[in-house]
């Protein structure tokens, strides 16, 4: 399942809160790279969204929809956080580009609470997916994206659990249908 379908079984707030951080990402990118005097800071933002989306990709396609997605933005967006409060406080960005970076800054701050606390519990044991289990009665609420044609994958909804048995560490093979 792709990140963004991931995103689309989640709450609506968190379904907001992504896009308004997306929506902050590009705006603040764009600002930045349109004012000459501040191409060089919109260079570094544009290289820090780029690398963030890359390793959320890489991590979710390694672990899946966890917690330690949370990682890419602790790595990345505190150095561009604190990259970007250097800027502010040296006063180089001026203007409606300097409120659209102190609002980007401020968001980048609230969702490195949030994925500090995923990263922390995630490395605490809690790394199960977030994705919300498929109900037992194979019905697929509203909210859960459905299967493209293009995925090997009977069920209706996201599985709640691995399509295929599990090797044993004792055997090193899948347990038989009848046991």
């Amino acid at each position: 399942m792709s990140l963004s379908e991931a995103i689309a079984t989640q709450a609506a707030w968190i379904q907001i809160w992504v896009g308004w951080i997306a929506v902050i990402n590009i705006a603040t990118l764009a600002a930045l790279l349109i004012t000459p005097a501040l191409r060089r800071d919109g260079i570094v933002v544009g290289v820090a969204v780029h690398d963030n989306f890359l390793l959320m990709k890489w991590l979710n396609g390694q672990f899946g929809y966890v917690r330690l997605l949370g990682l890419s933005h602790v790595l990345i967006w505190t150095p561009l956080a604190l990259y970007l409060i250097l800027a502010l406080r040296s006063e180089r960005i001026v203007g409606w580009v300097r409120r659209l970076t102190q609002v980007f800054v401020l968001s980048m701050g609230v969702s490195l609470i949030f994925d500090t606390v995923d990263v922390a519990r995630w490395i605490m044991g809690e790394q199960g997916s977030m994705l919300p289990a498929a109900p037992s009665d194979g019905s697929c609420p509203d909210r859960w994206p459905k299967p493209r044609a293009r995925w090997p994958r009977p069920q209706t909804c996201v599985p709640a659990a691995p399509l295929r048995p599990q090797a044993t560490p004792k055997t090193g093979q899948a347990p038989s249908p009848s046991a």
